[in-house]
């Protein structure tokens, strides 16, 4: 495959494992803060999983998102 072939999904999904799963399986993260996250990235704090959307936190779960809360200025998370 040359560079200016199209990739599958599963070919991306393939080599971005190794930054989203650790050796025992488990999901990496990385500690940020919530100012420096663009819309639509999903974190975790304490209080749960969340969706930053439109500088705000709205809870996030499987079965959608949640009301927004205030902004999380300066707040330490993981993502």
């Amino acid at each position: 495959m040359t560079s200016s072939s199209p990739r599958s999904a599963a070919d991306l999904d393939r080599s971005l494992r190794g930054a989203r799963v650790d050796r025992r399986r488990g999901t990496v993260t990385y500690p940020t803060c919530f100012g420096d996250l663009p819309d639509g990235a999903l974190f975790v704090a304490d209080e749960g999983t969340f969706l930053k959307w439109q500088g705000t936190a709205r809870p996030w779960s499987l079965d959608g998102t949640g009301r927004r809360s205030s902004g999380r200025r300066g707040a330490r998370s993981r993502c």
